[in-house]
């Protein structure tokens, strides 16, 4: 799994999107689901990590999060997780993909 703005999924260019491990492109709340997964962060945390309300992130869950201005920054907060995280096994004890 990544997240990266080099994807003709990017909309506009430029914009983070969420692959999963097959490289395909996300929806963005399942791609949240995935990612927090990963983490082994719940919502709290991401609101924490972020700087935003459980309430706001709540409404990423609901489809509120595409094509608003906080998308990029709530995205690279991930990213940057994701590529902090040592390599071997994520909290779930699969297997983890390097980043692009």
């Amino acid at each position: 799994m990544t997240i990266t703005t080099r994807h003709p999924a990017a909309d506009p260019p430029g914009t983070p999107v969420i692959l999963g491990d097959d490289g395909r492109p996300l929806d963005p709340a399942a791609g949240l689901r995935a990612v927090l997964a990963r983490l082994g962060w719940d919502r709290r945390r991401l609101a924490a990590e972020t700087g935003c309300s459980v309430r706001t992130v709540e409404g990423w869950f609901q489809g509120r999060l595409r094509g608003r201005p906080v998308e990029a920054r709530v995205l690279n907060v991930l990213r940057d997780a994701l590529d902090a995280r040592p390599r071997g096994r994520d909290p779930g004890g699969e297997k983890t993909t390097p980043p692009e």
